[in-house]
């Protein structure tokens, strides 16, 4: 592959396609399907990494191809003096799928490691996933070409840099063939049914228990002559010290909930000599600097507890705390600069839904603000000139970014979609209340450009994160802009949460439970959102009488709640299921007992003491609400007991299974048609719309079936 400069960012954008396409027959009128198209087909990045000289930056850029129904990758390198020049240095590669950390299920969150420079700069080294395994590529800095570089039995899990730049250290998980192997032989003998099982997702184990070995860190690839050998005792040394402590960058607001893989070495930094106690971070800098989180309270040790800055200078010098109160609460990341001083970044304000970086000078204690935005930043890295990160709002998609860290002022170094029309976007007014309980909450209201009908906007609630650009909500599920330009208002609403028992309970599986405890958690949820939709109905927003519901995972069962709980919704849609008491049948020993400590035993029982207040299945003969189920056919077995009880009662429901399919639905063709049913439906129950394709002829006729007993 040749040097691929790009005079502009738009002609750049051109080798990853455009943003348009034929519009398929169908679904909505054709700006409103246009535009669900283009938020499919959003270019999204991750994978920052700033050369080590400050000059440069790479990432990937993958785009959604729905009518390929594929994704086209790139990585691209910007010369940060001419950031409108990028070039293109590697393509290819599949999505690199993230697993749950608990039961490590193959979930559709693209997970790109972040690449290392070489120590001259001249090449980075990625990881590339091809088919079913990831490899080691390595790529000209200056677009010069690209080439593999590992081929291992296993997947290779991380990597870094020799010193001199002569080899790269590796580690890699079992053999492919070993696994396959283990679990062949183990099927002719039938699965012992343990807690390597999720049934409601597979019917096979999904996971492993050590059946083969992990194979001990680290390999070693000579560059110029391929070969293969064992790490040295300091190569190792050097592959545990450099790997970062975040390696993995993920979907904004959810790395945390996603790994690549549960075997092999954590990342971590060792413990300094003369650091504070409780600590939970380490972050060291160059010549013996360092900084850490440490516990701000004892009594706290909760996941989500306080922490505050510390910071040194020099090896083995103590460490100095940072005592301005916004050097405590929720601290993401930090940096060093040459100066000595330290820019950090903190979560604060109303539900902790404003990023705020600061500047703090340990020499004399002094903290000042650099910039506080509702924005998300993530990804972020130090460059020369300040801090590169991405960014999005909840107006405008993810742009790399450059933070003045004197000024505090934010330059746009790269506009991921240039072609996307921002202006065609709907207004979205952000809204803060409490919930029942009293924890912060907030969402943004999302007004349709047309004017507003004398009885309100219909209205449709997108479950259960409003962070971030408003495009999909949780799972890119439901289309927010593509509503608004239908001529129907949005509330994309943030789900209220108990901060304080996660700063002061250490225990998930103990929050879990205290949150099930008499439907707690669900209750409150519900409350909050009846309390989000008060000031749009009082103030004629909102027509009360045409308000739909949308969700997937926990907005699924935020949704189930409230129909279950309510007739005020006029119709519903959801995707990953909701809480049924299938799911304790469908589950292995091991999670069986989770459910009965949460007031989810097995039905009937003594520990059957929350299902009837959570379950669709339960709750189907006093349902009113249309519902609409879009799942995937790996959580189909999830979804039988709801639509069997509503179809038994004689319920407007219908359901569509999507093949190949993961908890968040990753093909784009599925994404896209996830879109535009969402549309017809909520457009056909709260507007009355029916597109005259005849493509759509009998799913009206369908609906219009649903509809007739419910208007008499």
């Amino acid at each position: 592959m040749g040097i691929r400069r790009c005079a502009t960012a738009l002609a750049c954008w051109a080798l990853l396609g455009g943003l348009g396409g034929a519009r398929a027959e169908g679904s909505a009128g054709p700006d409103v399907d246009a535009l669900a198209r283009a938020l499919v087909e959003l270019r999204e990045a991750a994978g920052l990494s700033v050369s080590p000289s400050g000059d440069r930056v790479v990432f990937e850029v993958r785009r959604a191809d729905a009518g390929a129904n594929l994704y086209r990758s790139h990585w691209l390198a910007l010369d940060l003096a001419r950031p409108s020049e990028p070039v293109v240095i590697a393509s290819g590669g599949e999505m690199p799928f993230g697993r749950t950390p608990r039961s490590e299920r193959p979930m559709s969150v693209w997970m790109s490691l972040a690449p290392r420079w070489s120590p001259d700069e001249t090449a980075i080294a990625y990881l590339r996933r091809d088919g079913e395994a990831t490899q080691i590529w390595r790529a000209r800095s200056d677009g010069g070409g690209q080439e593999k570089i590992t081929d291992t039995d296993g997947d290779v899990v991380d990597f870094v840099w020799s010193a001199d730049g002569r080899a790269i250290i590796y580690d890699a998980g079992p053999a492919r063939a070993a696994l396959d192997a283990s679990r062949a032989a183990e099927a002719r003998l039938g699965f012992l049914l343990d807690d390597r099982f999720d049934p409601v997702s597979s019917w096979a184990p999904v996971r492993t228990h050590g059946e083969v070995p992990d194979p001990p860190c680290c390999q070693a690839i000579e560059l110029a002559s391929r070969a293969v050998r064992a790490a040295s005792a300091l190569e190792i040394a050097r592959y545990r010290a450099m790997r970062p402590p975040s390696g993995y960058n993920g979907a904004p607001g959810m790395a945390h909930m996603w790994t690549v893989r549960h075997q092999g070495e954590a990342p971590m930094v060792a413990p300094f000599a003369g650091e504070p106690h409780l600590v939970r971070w380490r972050k060291p800098f160059a010549n013996g600097a360092a900084a850490v989180l440490a516990l701000a309270n004892p009594q706290l040790r909760g996941g989500g507890a306080p922490v505050t800055l510390y910071a040194r200078d020099r090896p083995r010098a103590p460490f100095t705390a940072c005592a301005a109160p916004s050097c405590s609460g929720w601290i993401i990341d930090a940096w060093r600069l040459a100066d000595g001083d330290i820019v950090f970044l903190r979560r604060e304000g109303w539900a902790f839904s404003r990023f705020a970086f600061y500047r703090w000078r340990p020499s004399t204690g002094a903290v000042r603000q650099l910039i506080a935005t509702e924005a998300i930043w993530y990804d972020c890295d130090l460059a020369d000139i300040g801090l590169v990160c991405f960014t999005e709002s909840a107006f405008a998609p993810q742009t790399l970014v450059a933070l003045n860290l004197d000024s505090g002022a934010v330059t746009t170094l790269h506009d991921l979609n240039p072609d996307f029309e921002r202006a065609a976007l709907a207004s979205a007014e952000r809204l803060e209340w409490r919930s029942p309980l009293g924890f912060p909450d907030f969402g943004y209201f999302v007004r349709p450009r047309t004017p507003r009908p004398a009885a309100g906007f219909p209205l449709v609630v997108v479950h259960y994160r409003a962070r971030g650009f408003l495009r999909g909500g949780t799972g890119d599920f439901s289309p927010v802009q593509a509503y608004a330009a239908a001529g129907i208002a949005v509330l994309a609403i943030d789900r209220p949460e108990d901060w304080d028992l996660d700063a002061r309970e250490p225990d998930e599986d103990e929050i879990e439970r205290q949150s099930f405890e008499n439907l707690r958690q669900r209750q409150d949820i519900f409350g909050a959102l009846e309390t989000g939709l008060e000031p749009l109905i009082a103030r004629g927003d909102v027509d009360p009488s045409r308000i739909g519901l949308s969700g997937l995972s926990d907005g699924s069962a935020s949704t189930a709640y409230a129909i279950a709980h309510s007739n005020r919704f006029r119709a519903a849609s959801i995707s990953g299921g909701a809480w049924e008491p299938i799911l304790f049948t469908m589950s292995s020993p091991q999670q069986r007992a989770f459910y009965t400590r949460l007031g989810l035993g097995a039905p009937g029982g003594v520990d059957d003491r929350h299902w009837s207040g959570l379950s669709i299945a339960r709750n189907a003969a006093r349902i009113t609400t249309p519902l609409l189920i879009q799942t995937a056919d790996r959580e189909l077995a999830m979804a039988l007991e709801p639509l069997a009880a509503l179809q038994t009662h004689g319920k407007a429901v219908e359901a569509y299974v999507f093949a190949d399919e993961d908890h968040v639905m990753w093909q784009p063709a599925h994404r896209l048609a996830l879109y535009r049913r969402n549309l017809d439906w909520f457009r056909f129950w709260l507007q009355d719309f029916q597109s005259p394709s005849p493509i759509e002829r009998d799913q009206y006729a369908r609906w219009r079936a649903m509809r007739a007993p419910l208007t008499h």
